[in-house]
C-alpha cells in the first residue's frame, strides 16, 4: 500500500491535485467504513467486525463450550459448599488447604524442622537427601571383595559376603546358611548313639558307629518338613545293631524288616509322602 508521503513525492514533486486525490481514492479504498462494516462475525476477508460482533461472537463460542468467565458476580471469597458455578479467590483456596492440612495434622516441610546431621527416631523432622543418602549407604554397605563373590543375608539381615566356588562346585546350604559343595561328593554325618535325624542330613550319608545297640529315629512331618522325595543314606558302621523307629511315621521296608543287616552294610531312606518313608537295603527284623 502507499504511503502519503509516496504519494506527495511523485515526480519528484510535480504531482498535480487531480494526481493527488487519485492516489488518495486509492488509499482509502479499504479503510473501515460503513460500506465494509460487519454486524456479525464471518469469514469474510474484507470485511471489519463492529465491537458488538465481536463480543456476540465471543459470548457464542464460550456458551458453546460450556464455559463462564470469572467476574465478582460468581466470585467465592470462601469454600464453604460444592458450587459448579462459582470461581474460589486465591486467599479461598489457600484458607481451605491450611485448613485442611491443620485437620491432618501436617506440618510442610521447611528449615525449622529440616535433620541434616543424621537419622533418628524423630516423628516430626524432615530428613534432607544428604542424610538419608548417608544413612541407606551405611547401611548396605557393600561386602563385596573379589568378582563372583554373593552376597547373602547374615546375622540380624546384615549383607554378608560369600566369596565365589571354584570351578565345578554348587550352592548348597549347610546348617541354614549358603555354601560351596563339590559336585558329586556326598558330605558325612558321623554318629555314634541314637539319633533323631535333622533337615540337613538331606542327601548325605549317616554312618552310625557303636558297640550298642542304635536306634536311629524319623520325625514326623510336623517336627521336620523333609520334602517329599528326599534320600538319606545310612551305614552300620560298629557292631551295635541300628533299628529304625518313627512315632507317627510309617516305614516301608521288605518283610517289614527295620535294622541293618551288619557291619559296613549301607541303606536308604526315601520319603515317599507326607509321613511315608521308604527303606530299601541289606534288612534284618
Amino acid at each position: 500500500m502507499s504511503t502519503i508521503i509516496d504519494l506527495v513525492n511523485t515526480d519528484n514533486g510535480a504531482t498535480s491535485m487531480a494526481t493527488i486525490n487519485t492516489n488518495f481514492d486509492t488509499l482509502n479504498t479499504d479503510k473501515e467504513d460503513v460500506s465494509n462494516k460487519q454486524t456479525d462475525l464471518t469469514a469474510s476477508a474484507t470485511k471489519y467486525p463492529t465491537v458488538n460482533a465481536v463480543n456476540t461472537g465471543l459470548a457464542t463460542k464460550q456458551n458453546s463450550l460450556g464455559y463462564t468467565a470469572e467476574n465478582n458476580a460468581n466470585k467465592k471469597t470462601s469454600l464453604a459448599d460444592n458450587s459448579d458455578t462459582f470461581y474460589p479467590t486465591q486467599k479461598a483456596v489457600k484458607t481451605a488447604v491450611d485448613a485442611k492440612q491443620n485437620t491432618l495434622t501436617f506440618t510442610p516441610e521447611d528449615s525449622a524442622n529440616k535433620e541434616n546431621t543424621t537419622l533418628d527416631t524423630s516423628t516430626t523432622k524432615y530428613p534432607c537427601n544428604n542424610v538419608v543418602k548417608t544413612a541407606v549407604d551405611g547401611k548396605m554397605a557393600n561386602p563385596m571383595s573379589a568378582t563372583g563373590d554373593i552376597i547373602y543375608g547374615g546375622a540380624s539381615g546384615v549383607a554378608t559376603r560369600l566369596a565365589k566356588g571354584t570351578d565345578g562346585q554348587i550352592l548348597e546350604l549347610d546348617s541354614g546358611l549358603p555354601a560351596w559343595k563339590n559336585k558329586g561328593v556326598t558330605p558325612i554325618n558321623a554318629q555314634t548313639g541314637n539319633y533323631t535325624l535333622v533337615l540337613s542330613d538331606t542327601g548325605k550319608l549317616i554312618t552310625l558307629t557303636s558297640s550298642s545297640a542304635i536306634t536311629l529315629t524319623i520325625p514326623t512331618n510336623a517336627s521336620v518338613a523333609f520334602p517329599i522325595g528326599t534320600q538319606i543314606d545310612l551305614s552300620q558302621m560298629g557292631a551295635g545293631k541300628v533299628t529304625f523307629a518313627g512315632a507317627g511315621v510309617t516305614i516301608n521296608s521288605k518283610g517289614g524288616n527295620k535294622a541293618i543287616a551288619d557291619k559296613f552294610v549301607g541303606v536308604s531312606l526315601i520319603k515317599t509322602d507326607t509321613n511315608t518313608w521308604l527303606l530299601v537295603g541289606d534288612l534284618i527284623a
